[in-house]
């Protein structure tokens, strides 16, 4: 489709009459439904073919678009050879990856399922707000005579207001819901289970059930992510994460179970203090079991803080655990083991304060690690440490 709708006279496609909904397939290949334009509504659809890469991509090429909606839709089947590592193969896509400046605003992905998608089942990919230097897009971006990214002269344009909701996600190869580069934006009231089937062909591919990248005052809250495993050599494979260059995002409210990663991770881009995470607020959530993967029985961790992380907020959850060796909150900083010789950038600055840390009994688990360097520093206040150690 190349048209534009408007506001008032949005651009509809959909089902009419009874019956059950029309299906698109066989898009081997390709995308079911690609549209290059605004105001335009897709709805009541079905979408489904085991070699097509992605249901319907919404792209922004050299301007803003507004208006996309795509709610009641079923996705399922897609790229079921789970081989392409790219983000934008498997569900819905929206893509600002144009030439010139262009991203999305007032966009709405509501009510949609999702079963056995690959790679990502929602994907917002905007590659004209990067802040790491080191990204794989961002043409956008200005490195300065320090090799550092010059924050004055580089754009940053976010897509703004952009909801997720309402979602089933179930089966799919990896990420669940993938923002990058929203701003003033909702993910909420989604479910997502057993994903991380993906089949790792070779390269060290990173997901997360939900998870910002480059976002801005974008809220995720009563989400629920439960059985989401490492059945092909993932790394990550946290239910929520805060990533590179996010700032004053809020995890709230949120549900976390049996996730082979654990329940959060914040991070940031290594050495560059353009693209730290700064501000997070995690608070208000539930966290059981997390942090043990169910097929490989490895521990990891329930909360990992990872490089320049600074200023976060972690406050009011509660994390029970009933697996062994697990280490409920991780302040890891890699930078010596990538390379001795440059400068990186620790955690600092973050709180951990009024959470309830329950493990079951004659469990052996541990309250607090640094890994790497010394660096790295946490502060507790007013934490409930029941059945392990307190954090000295």
């Amino acid at each position: 489709l190349t048209a534009n709708g408007t506001e008032e006279k949005p651009i509809v496609i959909s089902s009419y009459g009874d019956g059950e909904k029309p299906v698109i397939t066989d898009f081997d290949s390709d995308v079911g439904i690609k549209v290059y334009g605004e105001y335009v509504e897709i709805s009541n659809l079905e979408f489904t073919a085991p070699k097509g890469v992605n249901g319907s991509t919404c792209y922004a090429l050299d301007s803003a678009v507004k208006g996309i909606k795509i709610t009641d839709c079923d996705f399922h089947n897609i790229n079921t050879g789970f081989n392409e590592i790219g983000y934008s193969s498997g569900g819905i896509t929206l893509s600002a990856t144009g030439v010139k400046p262009c991203w999305f605003e007032d966009a709405l992905i509501e009510n949609n399922t999702f079963d056995t998608v690959a790679r990502t089942a929602v994907n917002l990919d905007t590659h004209w707000c990067a802040k790491d230097k080191n990204q794989e897009w961002g043409s956008n971006i200005i490195v300065n005579g320090n090799g550092d990214r010059d924050s004055a002269n580089s754009p940053v344009y976010y897509s703004k207001n952009i909801t997720v909701r309402g979602n089933e996600v179930k089966n799919n190869g990896g990420d669940a819901i993938l923002l990058i580069g929203a701003e003033d934006s909702l993910v909420e009231y989604n479910t997502v289970e057993d994903s991380g089937l993906f089949r790792n062909v070779g390269k060290n591919i990173h997901w997360a059930a939900i998870w910002l990248r480059d976002c801005k005052d974008t809220i995720v809250q009563y989400n629920a992510v439960y059985g989401n495993r490492d059945k092909n050599g993932g790394s990550d494979l946290q239910a929520y994460d805060s990533d590179i260059g996010c700032r004053d995002c809020i995890f709230q409210y949120n549900y976390s179970q049996d996730n082979a990663g654990g329940f959060m991770l914040l991070c940031s881009g290594v050495k560059d203090n353009n693209a730290r995470n700064d501000g997070t607020i995690v608070r208000y959530n539930l966290s059981v079991n997390d942090g043990y993967d169910l097929d490989s029985k490895n521990s990891k961790q329930v909360i990992d803080v990872v490089d320049n992380v600074q200023n976060a907020q972690i406050y009011n959850n509660t994390i029970y655990s009933s697996k062994k060796d697990i280490v409920l909150v991780q302040l890891s900083d890699y930078g010596d083991a990538k390379n001795p010789e440059a400068v990186f950038i620790p955690p600092k600055n973050n709180t951990f304060t009024n959470n309830i840390f329950y493990v079951a009994k004659g469990v052996n688990n541990v309250a607090y690690k640094m890994h790497g360097t010394k660096a790295a520093t946490a502060k507790f206040i007013n934490n409930v440490f029941y059945g392990v150690d307190v954090p000295k």
